[in-house]
């Protein structure tokens, strides 16, 4: 094969490459936002990872290790 077209070869894969990457990236991004933004709707993504979003303060949960977290997930958005 050519050199160019080895190199024309190597510069397209790179850039499909950056291309998936940052869509990938974009995608998670929107699948673990707050649903306030428009993505992760019902926090499906929270839930999917435990992760029990923005609540107002953990003081009381740092130190209870090995203990079920019994809250839903909160969002910005959630009315109080």
């Amino acid at each position: 094969m050519p050199p160019r077209v080895s190199i024309a070869l190597l510069i397209s894969f790179v850039a499909c490459a950056a291309f998936f990457g940052a869509l990938l990236d974009a995608a998670m991004e929107g699948f673990f936002s707050d649903p306030i933004y428009g993505g992760n709707r019902d926090k499906i993504g929270w839930k999917l990872v435990g992760f029990p979003g923005v609540h107002a303060s953990y003081a009381n949960d740092i130190e209870r290790h090995g203990v079920a977290w019994t809250r839903p997930a909160a969002s910005i958005g959630d009315e109080i």
